[in-house]
């Protein structure tokens, strides 16, 4: 029998070719475009939240501890994002995992290190190595995470041969969200499957490799809620609209997801680091506005590491 065919009018691509064409316009005189609406997974945290505090424990020991010491694969700057995730395993036991975004930039580091801990039934923290067993330094004493940044792992990227990682390495599309995703499907018997919960500081991305469509479709299925600390633009995203009055502004007044985040982290630290369920109320929440907060000092002011 015959096959019929049907031809596609020709009336939508035009259709389809006048809204690009107006897209296109739009971003040339500065207009606004709509973007895709966050996920419904998605829940603003407060500062301090009790998955916030395995974050705020990364950054002290791979971020405060490791500035200024000339090493790029042991020091994490504020431009680089940081998220968590935890899930349950078959034998009842809480694991949390740590992951920063790694640079696509071959100057600056491909190492991902990667923090794990297990959290016990009063919510305490301990941290582990990928086993499970405490983690320890070489000297065969437990690692202190107030003092040492001795990780859980250090994942080097660059030697990775799977053709997806080095494809994300390459473009960019190492989030924070897609390491956590590789090294527990890879690292760790495909733990990305169990996760229930996760904290990112930055907003997911909803452009470019738009972690908001994979985060619980594909990377953590089970995932319900998806927290973040700030949708604040990145200090890289806000250089890069050199021709944007609100942009320049914004630098200015240090308004940037980098700086929301290092605040917050020195207010945490000027408070005695505090790990407990009352971690949020001492932080006071959210404690900056999204716009007004003063220029970082220190590492965050420094960090030329991509945005993401």
């Amino acid at each position: 029998m015959k096959r019929s065919t049907v031809r596609t009018p020709t009336r939508p691509f035009h259709r389809r070719l006048v809204r690009l064409l107006l897209t296109l316009v739009m971003l040339l005189v500065g207009a606004p475009v709509a973007h895709a609406a966050p996920a419904d997974y998605l829940q603003v945290a407060d500062q301090g939240d009790p998955q916030h505090i395995p974050v705020l424990m990364f950054r002290q020991r791979h971020t405060v501890l490791t500035e200024g010491n000339g090493n790029p694969d042991t020091f994490v700057s504020y431009a680089r994002n940081v998220a968590e995730f935890e899930w349950v395993d078959a034998g009842g036991t809480h694991w949390v995992v740590v992951a920063p975004a790694v640079s696509r930039w071959e100057d600056q580091s491909r190492i991902a290190l990667i923090d794990l801990y297990h959290r016990d039934a009063n919510g305490d923290l301990h941290l582990v190595d990928p086993a499970g067993n405490p983690l320890l330094e070489k000297d065969g004493t437990p690692v202190d995470w107030r003092t040492s940044a001795t990780p859980s792992y250090a994942w080097d990227l660059s030697q990775e041969t799977d053709p997806e990682i080095v494809k994300a390495l390459r473009s960019g599309q190492m989030h924070s969200e897609r390491t956590a995703y590789w090294f527990l499907r890879n690292r760790m018997n495909g733990a990305n499957n169990l996760v229930h919960i996760g904290l990112s500081e930055k907003i997911p991305c909803n452009r470019g490799s738009n972690c908001q469509a994979h985060v619980k479709s594909e990377w953590f299925p089970e995932i319900e809620p998806m927290k973040f600390l700030t949708d604040q633009t990145s200090r890289a995203m806000l250089r890069a609209k050199r021709n944007s009055a609100e942009a320049k502004e914004k630098l200015r007044n240090g308004d940037s997801s980098d700086t929301f985040v290092e605040n917050g982290v020195n207010k945490w630290r000027e408070i005695g680091m505090p790990t407990d369920s009352g971690t949020a109320a001492k932080m006071g929440g959210r404690i900056f506005n999204s716009s007004g907060t003063s220029p970082p000092q220190g590492a965050g002011a420094r960090a030329l590491a991509e945005g993401v």
